[in-house]
């Protein structure tokens, strides 16, 4: 396993800004990191959102993975530390009720995703 600082080293020191193959993507992270009570970033989102853009729910906003302006994204993200906290245990069945995709990540794999994107928004 990588810790989020090996992964950073090891992308700085392999590869320069241009030459990684998803840098010539027009892609974005959106992270949102505000409660659901404070959403008014959703329809900002919206605006800006491409076909191959993806959102994660970090801390806070993670309180909203029911919320029902969530479903216009196809696939939505979120930490294994945060669904912990929350007690949710997404399973397969989790997700059937929900019409929303949820992807659980571990640290890894949120520093992994974190490098699959030339862009990156925090929302708050």
């Amino acid at each position: 396993m990588h810790s989020l600082t090996s992964l950073i080293r090891f992308y700085i020191g392999n590869y320069h800004i241009g030459n990684h193959p998803s840098m010539n993507n027009s892609t974005t992270l959106h992270q949102l990191l505000s409660p659901p009570s404070t959403w008014v970033s959703i329809d900002q989102i919206r605006a800006v959102w491409q076909t191959q853009d993806s959102l994660v729910l970090l801390g806070e906003a993670a309180q909203g993975y029911e919320d029902a302006r969530l479903v216009s994204f196809k696939t939505v993200y979120m930490l294994q530390a945060d669904a912990n906290i929350l007690g949710l245990g997404f399973s397969e069945s989790v997700n059937a009720q929900n019409t929303v995709n949820y992807q659980i990540l571990t640290y890894d794999d949120w520093a992994k995703l974190l490098l699959k994107y030339n862009k990156h928004i925090s929302w708050k």
